[in-house]
């Protein structure tokens, strides 16, 4: 199996959206994805999405990339990359699609903040960060911080 449809399928990437690079750094044992919508394809306006309808608009430009962290590969950190396009509505105006791997304003994906919660449930602070690591530092540096704030803030603070 090639790389990209290997990472198309771990990541659960939808048609569109496509696996477009694939990034390996031993060093810093990381793996960068980029995933991207196609160029000229038109998208769903999230309101008109919510709402039943089934508009399709034009692109209207792209977001600046961001990143979300995903599980490990082969105990690499994992990261996707995209830049997510906006589409201009005739009814609600410039939107940002919604997107399958992460919820709107999140910086990790649905599968890694399962990992993250499911870890949370079963383990202390102290259990937990040895295997959920970011941005070089563990998730929780303090064991009470956990204790003391809600789960967003847990998993968002660094």
């Amino acid at each position: 199996m090639e790389d990209k449809a290997l990472y198309t399928q771990i990541l659960g990437i939808q048609s569109p959206w496509e696996v477009m690079d694939i990034e390996l750094d031993i060093d810093q044992e990381r793996i960068d994805i980029s995933v991207e919508w196609p160029a000229g394809m038109q998208a769903h306006c999230p309101v008109c999405q919510k709402e039943n309808k089934e508009t399709l608009c034009k692109i209207h430009d792209r977001r600046k990339e961001r990143v979300w962290r995903h599980l490990d590969t082969c105990q690499m950190k994992t990261f996707i990359h995209s830049h997510i396009p906006r589409v201009k509505c005739p009814e609600h105006g410039i939107k940002t699609i919604t997107i399958d791997w992460a919820d709107e304003m999140a910086r990790f994906s649905h599968l890694f903040e399962g990992f993250a919660i499911q870890m949370l449930k079963m383990s202390s602070g102290r259990m937990f960060n040895p295997y959920v690591w970011i941005s070089g530092k563990p998730i929780f540096p303090e064991p009470a911080v956990m204790y003391r704030k809600p789960i967003s803030f847990m998993i968002a603070f660094m």
